[in-house]
């Protein structure tokens, strides 16, 4: 998204590589198959990646159909997958399926996450952080 490439080119040791691709005003971020081919070619070390909702049986989803793929990309192309999720987020269905929970390394929430969603992440080699 361009608010995070405002934010992380303001670090003297970052390196940033932009996909670009068709600029979004609504979702200030930037989509296209152009950008997903370009994902696939580099390699991250850590990949933070968020979601709009987490169900125990459906996965990760996101609203925006057009973030699914660079989500994917990002994920396969990555050696440390952390997903950034609050606790209102579990138990929500959202627009697009695009993960499992084991396609994570790391989950980092906060305290109000529920024993269940603990359990799930836990049970599958998940690293789980509850940030307070």
């Amino acid at each position: 998204s361009l608010n995070t490439l405002c934010i992380i080119c303001k670090f003297k040791n970052s390196i940033v590589i932009s996909p670009g691709g068709i600029f979004s005003p609504r979702s200030t971020a930037f989509y296209g198959q152009e950008s997903v081919r370009i994902i696939r070619r580099f390699r991250a070390n850590k990949a933070f990646i968020s979601a709009s909702g987490y169900e125990l049986t459906l996965g990760l989803t996101c609203s925006l159909i057009e973030d699914a793929p660079h989500k994917q990309a990002m994920i396969k192309s990555s050696k440390d997958k952390i997903l950034l999720i609050d606790s209102t987020k579990f138990g929500k269905v959202s627009t697009r399926v695009f993960a499992k929970i084991e396609d994570f390394t790391t989950v980092i929430t906060d305290s109000g996450i529920a024993d269940e969603y603990a359990r799930q992440i836990e049970s599958n080699n998940v690293r789980l952080i509850i940030a307070s």
